[in-house]
């Protein structure tokens, strides 16, 4: 019965406050050609501090809080970066992006692929209970040459233990738990770390974490991914939902926004090869095979997590429209994975036996929330 005092007492709290207005910026990626940066306008209620010691009570509450964000629509942010300036209005969920064409090269050799930019409020359509005359900072990727290729992953039942096949183990761990409650799958973290990795002569290889979750996830998937030491990347996700009545539905739907943004990167990186990571459970298997028809020779290989009631998947080699043979492969965890990864040179030996290593440490830890 306390709990739900608790939650009575959180609901008419939120009735006598006000949501305050946020500008957010997402981080951004580019090339020497283009940069596209994205960022939200919203009204929000504060987040709670998150800490791994928060009771489940007060992840719930936080999570009801996300999506009860109330975009603002028509408003204009001023994009600052490199030395140019792009104003840009933002749509009917608050989202906004401003592409640049053409960019400043870096001329150090040494410097850090992550550029720095900033946001300014220009105008909004609503009356603003609290002025946002301090500009927003954030940064944006643009990969030096010499990479040996890029990676991108899927989150949910990918990397982040999700259950997205299966309605009340899912609600369960996305309401319930936080940043730092929730797990990766064993072994993923050292498996991601080596196909990041820096050889000698070699740029880090980018990461791209494109997902169905919603952009209102996204502050908590970064903390969970910062938390875990994932390879820091740039997070793509769907559209806001901004109400209560439909967070059930996050991370399922259609899944066509997730082909648009992978065009977008490999439109962006046309000189890079990439590698393709996600699981079985919904439909990253298709979404992968469009992009290997649409853009032959730029997929290196394919790795999908097989979920546990879907079980029916074989590895398998598929030709592209250049004759290009492209592995598929089906894998039940990261070292399996990683065992097809030192086949094809993406990672070492040395490589794998610390993600062996690491995965059976996790094991025993049960690390696994299933």
């Amino acid at each position: 019965m306390q709990i739900f005092r608790k939650i009575g007492k959180f609901f008419r709290n939120l009735a006598l406050s006000e949501r305050e207005p946020r500008l957010l910026g997402y981080r951004g990626f580019g090339s020497d050609e283009r940069v596209i940066i994205q960022g939200a306008l919203q009204k929000t209620y504060s987040i709670t501090n998150v800490r791994p010691e928060n009771r489940r009570t007060s992840n719930f509450l936080n999570q009801i809080k996300r999506y009860l964000a109330t975009p603002i629509p028509g408003a204009t942010v001023c994009v600052h970066f490199s030395g140019m300036k792009k104003c840009v209005e933002t749509n009917d969920n608050g989202i906004f992006m401003a592409v640049f064409d053409k960019v400043e090269k870096q001329i150090e050799p040494n410097a850090s692929p992550w550029r720095e930019y900033k946001l300014t409020l220009e105008h909004s359509p609503q009356q603003l209970e609290k002025d946002l005359d301090a500009p927003v900072c954030n940064k944006l990727l643009v990969p030096h040459q010499g990479q040996q290729f890029g990676v991108i992953s899927d989150i949910d039942d990918t990397l982040l233990v999700s259950h997205s096949t299966e309605m009340i183990r899912k609600l369960k761990l996305m309401m319930l738990k936080n940043s730092y409650t929730r797990k990766p799958f064993p072994g993923v973290v050292a498996f991601y770390k080596a196909l990041h990795k820096k050889d000698e002569g070699t740029a880090k290889n980018p990461f791209f974490y494109v997902s169905s979750s919603e952009w209102n996830l996204y502050e908590m998937l970064d903390e969970f991914c910062r938390y875990n030491e994932f390879p820091e990347g740039v997070f793509m996700l769907r559209d806001l939902q901004h109400s209560i009545f439909k967070f059930w539905k996050s991370g399922g739907g259609s899944h066509d926004h997730k082909i648009d943004k992978i065009r977008s990167i490999l439109l962006t990186y046309n000189h890079i090869k990439f590698v393709l990571m996600g699981d079985s459970g919904q439909q990253d298997p298709d979404i992968y095979r469009r992009i290997i028809k649409d853009f032959p020779g730029r997929i290196k290989a394919v790795f999908i997590r097989k979920i546990k009631k879907k079980r029916e998947f074989e590895s398998e080699i598929i030709k592209d429209d250049h004759g290009n043979e492209i592995p598929f492969y089906y894998v039940k965890d990261s070292y399996e994975a990683s065992k097809y990864a030192l086949k094809h040179e993406l990672i070492t030996e040395d490589e794998l036996n610390n993600i062996l290593s690491d995965t059976e440490k996790e094991k025993e830890r049960g690390a696994v929330e299933i």
